[in-house]
């Protein structure tokens, strides 16, 4: 058998290489801590009327129905049955009468019948035990699907809000534009100006006025996209903020090894690593014999009103051993797909074991470079802001180009634009950090499967 307390073959570190701080627990609605009250409302709205979600939790009720199956075996069956029968009869060649005798006779009967496997080889109990574990990781994919999908809301909401942000930004650049644009036509009629200076800002006008637009439909996409995840008509009615909202504070990331027991596709894969192992006991016993009780007791009587008479009573019980003999390595080949089957969820385990842990530590890596760049974009714009004030002051003392100043309106809108591109960036990535900690999922059990 394959051991499901096997590990991946990277030594877990005691600490996580990138976390600032250890202690405490991620917490399950991690969203809340977005501090909006909107988007947990977006949130419990996506969990109530997802469709992939609520597909995903019929599962749930599939794989539950399975373990019953599976669970029946291990007790008797009983059945009854009910039967009438009327049968005639030829007899040729007597020596009396004609030669023929016609015989007529009707019979009824009740029985009761059970039948009742032994589990010598553990055969039926490694049966219930897969269908158990297959049961709990299904329920550990739900979770799963319900994290995930709080994380593209999250998202989907982020990217409206900045989408929203970008379009405020844009339109002040117009505005910018349009006074620089007035500026040049005017020195121009002045003749202090050169008509190359009016058209570039005209040109400059009509770009501003095209990210508007583009940005326009980036807003109206996102609010589709929320819509549909919500289980809505996607009529793009949905809003965002009207400023990106700030870093929550420090996230505690636990231990690496509680990640084994917190994020859901793990503990799910570890489940199907238990119930594969319980398939190669499942398959071997398939080649031993299988022995089975069977009972019936009931009455027969030729009139319907005897059914109840005891004395019309009559039993049976007896027992059923099968031995495979011949099957052409059938049963031997079912046992060797089995154990190749539990090597491959062994290896699907690990993987996702080790990309668990490489999303996390990538994640915390990422976060501290994110706000070095958010630093410097924040310094960035306040020199950009003082180049455009002197590009101006200087172009109107005749004393620079006017390109000159269209390149510092440009190091400045893109310096704006950057700094929301780069919050939202953030909150993606602690999104994506939260999800890879298991968004705070308390498994239950993982030692073990319950017997339903």
């Amino acid at each position: 058998m394959v051991s499901t307390d096997a590990r991946p073959s990277v030594k877990l570190p005691a600490n996580w290489a990138g976390a600032t701080t250890n202690a405490g627990q991620p917490c399950t609605n991690w969203w809340q801590q977005f501090g909006s009250d909107e988007l947990s409302g977006l949130v419990a709205e996506a969990e109530k009327q997802n469709l992939d979600l609520r597909i995903a939790a019929h599962r749930i009720e599939v794989a539950d129905l399975q373990l019953k199956i599976a669970n029946a075996g291990r007790f008797p069956s009983i059945d009854a049955s009910l039967s009438s029968r009327r049968e005639m009869r030829n007899f040729i060649g007597f020596p009396f009468g004609d030669g023929n005798l016609t015989s007529l006779s009707t019979t009824h009967s009740l029985m009761f019948s059970t039948a009742w496997e032994l589990d010598l080889w553990n055969r039926i109990k490694a049966g219930v035990t897969s269908a158990a574990a297959e049961a709990e990781a299904v329920r550990a994919d739900v979770e799963g699907a319900r994290q995930s999908l709080a994380g593209r809301v999250v998202k989907a909401w982020l990217e409206l809000t900045e989408a929203q942000n970008q379009v405020r930004l844009a339109t002040s650049n117009v505005q910018l534009m349009e006074s620089t644009v007035d500026r040049t036509k005017t020195r121009f009629e002045r003749g202090i100006g050169s008509s190359l200076d009016y058209r570039l800002a005209m040109a400059n006008l009509q770009q501003a006025n095209a990210m508007v637009e583009a940005w326009r439909g980036a807003v109206a996409t996102s609010r589709r996209r929320i819509e549909l995840l919500l289980g809505r008509y996607p009529e793009g009615k949905m809003s965002g903020l009207d400023v990106m909202p700030a870093m929550p504070g420090v996230v505690p990331s636990g231990l690496p090894s509680e990640l084994l027991l917190r994020r859901p596709d793990i503990v799910s894969r570890r489940f199907r690593l238990l119930s594969a192992d319980a398939r190669i006991t499942q398959a071997r016993a398939d080649l031993f014999p299988k022995l089975s009780l069977t009972a019936s007791g009931g009455t027969s009587s030729s009139e319907l009103g005897d059914l109840i008479d005891y004395n019309a009573r009559m039993w049976s019980f007896g027992g059923n051993l099968l031995m495979p003999i011949f099957n052409s390595g059938r049963l031997k080949a079912v046992v060797e797909q089995s154990r190749g089957q539990a090597k491959q969820s062994l290896f699907e385990y690990q993987k996702t074991v080790l990309t668990a842990l490489g999303e996390v530590e990538m994640s915390l890596s990422i976060e501290g470079h994110l706000r070095e760049r958010e630093s410097r974009i924040a310094a960035a714009i306040v020199e950009s802001e003082l180049a455009l004030k002197l590009a101006e002051e200087r172009y109107t003392q005749g004393l620079e180009l006017f390109v000159v100043v269209l390149e510092a309106q440009r190091r400045l809108l893109d310096a704006r634009r950057e700094q929301v591109s780069v919050r939202r960036q953030q909150l993606d990535n602690r999104v994506d950090l939260h999800l890879a900690l298991g968004g705070g999922f308390d498994q239950r059990a993982v030692e073990g499967t319950k017997q339903k």
